[in-house]
């Protein structure tokens, strides 16, 4: 084989390898669960408004995606999600030179239940799940913007897996 075309398959190997890995991810999934799940909207125990409609939107969506359950109005369901967002909390995570905090934790949590109505006991109830990121009051040391917009999505979206993970993970 030439050095020429060899290089070339490498490159290509490589290139292929790659875009492979950006689309690995790792998780717990792994039980096959089937049937209607109903998600009503969550509570929201926080002065945080629509919080609960961002979350209860980002879980349906997700379950759509996942496409083992079919996401369905409540009370013609085999499966309910149901819960409340409990706490929504900004700390100071860093100082500046000038005594100043320049960075903060959002943490969100949620007490959330996956009733199964179907008698065969594969729910569980009342489980806590908690969801956080940083963000920057001014742009970071790197100049990337942070904000804390972006950190909600941030914190919701692990929220979300871990439900998910929850919901079809093999205990």
């Amino acid at each position: 084989m030439k050095p020429r075309r060899r290089a070339l398959i490498i490159v290509c190997l490589a290139v292929l390898l790659a875009a492979s890995a950006c689309a690995y991810r790792t998780t717990s999934r792994g039980r096959s669960l089937h049937g209607r799940i109903a998600v009503p909207f969550l509570d929201n125990r926080t002065g945080q408004p629509d919080l609960e409609v961002q979350l209860t939107e980002a879980l349906v969506e997700a379950l759509e995606q996942d496409g083992n359950l079919e996401v369905v109005s409540p009370g013609d369901e085999d499966f309910l999600l149901q819960g409340a967002v409990t706490r929504y909390t900004e700390a100071p995570f860093s100082i500046s030179a000038e005594g100043v905090a320049d960075e903060y934790k959002l943490s969100i949590a949620i007490v959330v239940s996956f009733v199964d109505q179907t008698g065969q006991q594969r729910g569980w109830r009342d489980k806590r799940v908690t969801g956080s990121a940083n963000f920057y009051i001014e742009s970071s040391a790197a100049g990337e913007e942070l904000t804390r917009a972006g950190a909600e999505v941030r914190a919701l979206e692990q929220i979300v897996e871990d439900i998910l993970d929850a919901i079809f993970g093999e205990w």
